[in-house]
């Protein structure tokens, strides 16, 4: 993955992860439209497993979960009914070890 992409994911989940109670009323609508980009953003980038975007860190369950928290804290307050977040929670969860640990034993 390019790198400008990755940052771009980067700065999109943690954008996600900033409440919005912070904002002036003013800049809120502004401020939640972004917020509502940003969750559109990520999930456009979801692949097939579940994973988001290219880089060799995407299927790490570290990065998966940023966005699933970014997604689920945006304003749209997405949840595992929504295909994209149940794919990626599906992801994680894959990743379970036997003694609990969820991580990439490849890595």
């Amino acid at each position: 993955m390019r790198a400008t992409m990755k940052s771009a994911m980067i700065v999109a989940a943690l954008a996600l992860c900033v409440q919005l109670s912070a904002a002036e009323n003013a800049d809120l609508s502004a401020a939640t439209a972004a917020a509502n980009k940003a969750a559109d953003f990520l999930i456009q980038q979801q692949n097939e497993n579940g994973t988001f975007g290219k880089s060799v860190a995407s299927v790490q369950p570290g990065m998966v979960g940023l966005v699933v928290k970014g997604l689920a804290s945006s304003p749209k307050k997405l949840r595992e009914d929504n295909p994209a977040v149940a794919k990626a929670v599906k992801h994680i969860l894959s990743m379970e070890q036997p003694n609990g640990a969820i991580v990439d034993p490849k890595l």
